[in-house]
């Protein structure tokens, strides 16, 4: 198996920091490109999760983050990651995510 091709299980938290014109514009725009990207996502209060191969991850996070630049003068993307071999497709912790 491509390690790209790898089950994972992404929480993500993008921050807007400095001064922002519209600080909820620029988180919906992160959890906009986050839908736009295609994968499974499920959104919680102060983070998102993505559940999808890895490369795929990492490229929707890097998505999201550019997304949010304009509208800050920095971003803080917090990202941590789990990858399974062992066939369990995360579905138990996904449902409870923000429960």
């Amino acid at each position: 198996m491509n390690t790209t091709d790898i089950p994972a299980l992404a929480e993500v938290s993008i921050e807007p920091m400095g001064q922002s014109e519209d600080h909820e514009r620029a988180v919906q725009e992160a959890i906009d490109a986050l839908r736009r990207s295609g994968l499974e996502i499920v959104p919680g209060a102060a983070s998102t999760l993505l559940r999808a191969p890895l490369g795929q991850v990492w490229d929707a996070v890097h998505t999201a983050h550019t997304a949010v630049q304009p509208y800050a003068e920095r971003v803080v993307t917090n990202v941590r990651v789990e990858t399974r071999r062992d066939g369990d497709d995360f579905a138990e912790r996904v449902a409870h995510h923000g429960a």
